[in-house]
This record gives structure tokens, sequence and C-alpha cells, in this order.
């Protein structure tokens, strides 16, 4: 038996050796040779840079045109801001064309938290540095114009004991630019016969402040008060602006950052209007309608069922019978839709 299976064994084993024999051979057998020297690089993709004048307002807006939309505004603004500190290190003249457009672009900068004081600031230092200067003149009226601008929105302006001294100032301002450099040009095409156009809107708004501060005078015997914008009220209308102007998270920052400095319950119109839309935006029912009605008795010249419709909007369904019904108890029931 033995015999038997090593006849066997010693039968199929060479088959097997070398059966493996070859696929070991096959498996170790080199393969095809592959160079392994690296390629020589090829040319390098070059951008070619070309000069951009900034001697006018058209090439400012072309600039500004070709960047919207594909960069972040404050890229631009802090190439503007790079050249202007450029130029005061090299003991340069200020250049009011770069400084106007500074100002106007941090002033259209939802982001800037300081724009209001870091537009004022350039106005200041070119009334001193370049008074004469027609960019000068048109910056001075354009900033108060934004705060004639800042609590309208979407409506029509409206003057007020509040805003008067800011009306007479850009008519005063734009009306000498005008008078000085009637061709006069200023940022996105705004022409000298635009401004003519805006001058006179502010000065038919103002007469009819004019007449109905009259006759309120008259019914009351006392004088209507105009007094210039306190720091604080500038602060509120750049508030407002920023309201007016900002998606949804960035209202709600604005109005906690408002409500943590405790700036709720100042005494101008432009306060109380932020305090309103604040109370919309992050408060209660109750102090939105409070603070609407604090508004309506600060400036009777708000438009208050227009701010009434705004809150209503925001309690629809369920809350609107709640809404109806706080407006009414704030003396506000002329601004209650009539049920049909």
């Amino acid at each position: 038996m033995r015999l038997r299976r090593a006849l066997l064994l010693a039968w199929t084993l060479p088959p097997l050796i070398g059966s493996a024999a070859c696929d070991l051979e096959q498996r170790t057998a080199p393969s095809v040779a592959v160079p392994l020297t690296a390629r020589e690089p090829g040319p390098v993709a070059t951008t070619a840079l070309a000069p951009v004048p900034l001697a006018t307002q058209a090439d400012y807006d072309a600039l500004e045109a070709s960047w919207e939309g594909r960069r972040d505004p404050s890229g631009l603004l802090s190439v503007y801001a790079g050249i202007a500190k450029a130029r005061d290190e090299a003991k340069l003249p200020a250049d009011p064309l770069l400084l106007q457009r500074i100002a106007v672009m941090l002033s259209s900068s939802r982001g800037q938290d300081d724009w209001v004081k870091g537009a004022t600031d350039i106005g200041d230092r070119l009334g001193k540095e370049a008074p004469e200067n027609p960019h000068t003149r048109y910056l001075q009226g354009f900033l108060k114009r934004i705060i004639l601008l800042a609590g309208a929105g979407d409506r029509q302006l409206v003057i007020t004991g509040f805003n008067r001294v800011a009306a007479e100032q850009v008519i005063r301002d734009w009306g000498e630019l005008v008078r000085l450099f009637p061709d006069y040009v200023g940022p996105h095409g705004h022409t000298g016969a635009q401004i003519r156009e805006d001058i006179a809107t502010l000065a038919r708004g103002l007469a009819a402040f004019d007449a109905r501060a009259k006759a309120s005078d008259e019914d009351a015997g006392t004088p209507t008060a105009a007094r210039p914008a306190a720091p604080e009220e500038l602060k509120a209308m750049g508030d407002v602006a920023a309201f007016e102007t900002g998606n949804a998270v960035e209202r709600r920052v604005m109005c906690r950052d408002r409500a943590g400095a405790k700036r709720v319950g100042g005494p101008s119109a432009s306060e109380k209007r932020v305090d309103f839309l604040c109370a919309i935006e992050i408060g209660t029912l109750a102090e939105a309608a409070e603070r609407l009605a604090a508004l309506v008795a600060a400036d009777p010249a708000t438009d208050a069922c227009g701010e009434a419709g705004r809150l209503l909007g925001r309690y629809v369904g369920k809350s609107e019978e709640r809404a109806v019904a706080a407006l009414r108890e704030r003396g506000l029931e002329r601004c209650v839709p009539k049920a049909e």
C-alpha cells in the first residue's frame, strides 16, 4: 500500500512542479519598460495687466461696473483706501474725486458698521483741504441727502421738523455746485440737470412743510422748532438706512447690537423709527405697536398707516386680530383695514 502511494505521488508531483514553475516564470517575467523621465514644463498661463485710469467720474463708474457681481465690493473699497493712504504717506495733496468716491462707496456698504463716521470724516477733511472743489461740494450735499432718505425707504420722502435743516443744507450745497459748475456730473451719471431737479423737489417739500407748520403754529400759538441732528440721531438715521437695505440676518444683528448698547428710547423721530422697526424684527407685538405710537407722536408727518401696514404684514392669520386690536388700543384706528 505504501509503495502504491509513493508511486502515485511520484507520478503526479513532477507535472505540478512544472506547472508552478511555469506560473512563476510568467509572473516574474519583466514587463514592458516605462520611461519615468519628467515631462518638460509647458508655458505658464499669464494675464496681462493694464493700467486703469482714475481721473474722471466715468473712470470710476467703469471700474465699479466691471467689479460689480464678480467680487466683493469691500475689496475695491480697500483698493481706493490703499491709494489714498499711499498719497498721504507721499505727502501729496488730497485727491477730492478719490475721497468722494470712497465716501459714496462707504455709504452704500451695508457691512460697514461705521460708514456714517467714515463718510462724514471724509466730508470734513475735504471741507478743510479743498472747500471750493466741485467734488467736495457734491459730497457735502450727498451726505445730507442720505440723512433725508434714511427713513423714507421706498416711500415718498416727507420733510419734517427733524430733517428740515438737512433739506436746506442739500439745497444750499448743491445749489452752489450747479451755479458754479452747471455741467458737473457726479458719481454714477448723476448729471447737473438731475441735481437741479432734486433741488426743485426738495424746495417743493420744504414749501409744503412750512405751510403745514404755519397752519399748526396758528392753531397752537407756538413756534415750530427746527434743530440740527444730534450724533445719536445721525447714528439712528444710519441704522434706519441699514435696516431698509439689509437682509434679515443683517437687520437682526443690527437690532440686537442696538438693544445691547441700550440705544432704545431716544427722543428724536429717527431714533423712534429704528426702535419701531427693530420691535417688528425681534420684539413683541405690544412693543411694536407701542413704539409706532411713540413715533407718530414724535413726528406727526410720519406715514402712520404705511408703518402700521408694515406691522400688520408681520402678523397674519391668527395673530392678525391681535395686531389690529393693538393698533386700536393705541389710537391708530384709522390705520386698521376696513372689513369687506
